[in-house]
């Protein structure tokens, strides 16, 4: 499942401006989350993680059947760590147009009856 993200991962389905294709998962984590949560269910996270920068980053996941889903993680150095999360509902990430137009842009990429990349 992390192939098919990593292959549509771009510019236009990150929530940076700065996207790099030498890190293809930074920016990645809100649209990714949200496709996922569209497709298998389980929970939204929001988190902060420590990867010894001044501030820690904002950072989002799943959680499906108690356990971790995060697609976008190896965006981080190895060090990295977590260091407050909690859940979020889908409305709260959706509140920008900016933002739902690059989820949009990655689930399209996706066919909506079977979960199985185009």
């Amino acid at each position: 499942m992390a192939d098919a993200f990593e292959r549509r991962w771009s510019a236009d389905t990150a929530w940076i401006d700065d996207w790099d294709p030498e890190n293809p998962a930074r920016g990645q984590c809100g649209t990714t989350s949200l496709v996922v949560h569209d497709r298998f269910g389980g929970k939204l996270v929001r988190g902060l993680v420590d990867e010894h920068a001044p501030t820690p980053t904002l950072h989002y996941w799943n959680v499906i059947n108690s356990l971790r889903v995060d697609l976008s993680w190896q965006q981080f150095p190895a060090t990295s760590r977590i260091i407050a999360a909690g859940r979020v509902e889908r409305t709260e990430l959706l509140t920008d147009p900016w933002l739902t137009g690059r989820y949009e842009r990655l689930c399209a990429q996706f066919d909506d009856d079977r979960g199985v990349v185009r």
